[in-house]
């Protein structure tokens, strides 16, 4: 449903867009469909599919850290989480001991309540409702604090599991490098691409790009490193369309079903230009709409200022 509106959306753009450019020259928009372009790049070749990170060789010689510093890190990180989560631990008993303690405390009131007639209680009762509620509230906020603390420490623990057992990938910081490397050399052609056709304007056929995989059990094929270091036979149409030794189906599917598993490829870039709509050209008037809310509702010029400046860096994307 939202791609429908995305791609209906986009296609009422493009018809406000092709009218007045018509009487200029027929090419005067094109797309590119970066997710694909990225998909294909050689880099990718790198690339484990399932752990969504690269080999460190995409990064080159000098690109990621020192393993044996990260790995120290790690070991660090997992003892000081260790440490955490049993202080937490005991800080969870004592609060149960000091709760026990605090509604012993009561039982001299709820004695005297219950030597009371029912018709004479509720003085007392309510004294001793006050008092119960203060302890229950108490306990029962800090508990939940600290069984969060538990929580996160756990979760923490798992994910730095995880890390260890991909530490000979890259890490989650080094595949944002990796892929901002890539997505430079898809822009920078790009650029290059629009100078040689002279095309003012372009979109990214790409937009809609969703990241979410569509199921975890699936892990789609990474083509790219095994077709890259192959030795090529015959044409490029036959290559393309027949089929491949051992019964392998054509490239053209191979690539299809690639280019296509977008969700699962994707899913740890995190650089917004994959799926920036608009890549070059058009006027961005953002900044000019959010201005004249701002000077109808008086906000003031510095605050004005940091907000256009936000929204002059954003627009740039890098």
């Amino acid at each position: 449903m939202l791609r429908r509106f995305l791609s209906l959306t986009l296609a009422l753009i493009l018809v406000a867009l092709a009218a007045p450019l018509r009487a200029q020259s027929p090419g005067t928009f094109g797309y590119v469909n970066v997710a694909e372009a990225l998909a294909l790049h050689p880099l990718m070749a790198r690339f484990d599919i399932k752990a969504g990170r690269f080999e460190l060789a995409a990064l080159g010689a000098q690109g990621a850290r020192d393993r044996g510093v990260l790995r120290q890190e790690l070991v660090d990180r997992r003892n000081a989480l260790l440490k955490q989560r049993d202080t937490t631990a005991k800080a969870l008993d004592e609060l149960d001991q000091t709760f026990q303690k605090d509604l012993g405390e009561l039982s001299d009131l709820q004695a005297r309540l219950n030597a009371l007639p029912a018709t004479a209680r509720t003085p007392l009762l309510n004294e001793y409702n006050r008092k119960k509620g203060i302890i229950d509230r108490k306990y029962w906020q800090r508990r939940s604090e600290l069984q969060e603390d538990l929580k996160l420490a756990n979760h923490s623990l798992t994910e730095l599991d995880k890390e260890t057992q991909v530490l000979h990938l890259t890490t989650m910081e080094e595949t944002q490098k990796a892929f901002k490397l890539m997505l430079d050399d898809v822009y920078q052609a790009i650029d290059a691409v629009a100078s040689h056709y002279q095309v003012p304007f372009i979109f990214n056929s790409s937009f809609a790009i969703d990241r979410t995989p569509a199921a975890t059990s699936f892990i789609p094929e990474n083509p790219m490193k095994e077709y890259l270091a192959a030795t090529l036979e015959g044409t490029a149409e036959d290559i393309l369309y027949k089929h491949g030794k051992n019964g392998r189906p054509p490239m053209f599917m191979t690539f299809r079903a690639w280019t296509g598993s977008q969700r699962w490829a994707f899913r740890t870039c995190y650089d917004p230009r994959l799926d920036k709509m608009f890549i070059k050209g058009g006027v961005n008037m953002t900044p000019a709409v959010v201005q004249y809310v701002y000077q109808r509702y008086k906000v003031g010029k510095l605050h004005s200022e940091v907000i256009q400046k936000y929204l002059e860096a954003e627009a740039k994307n890098y």
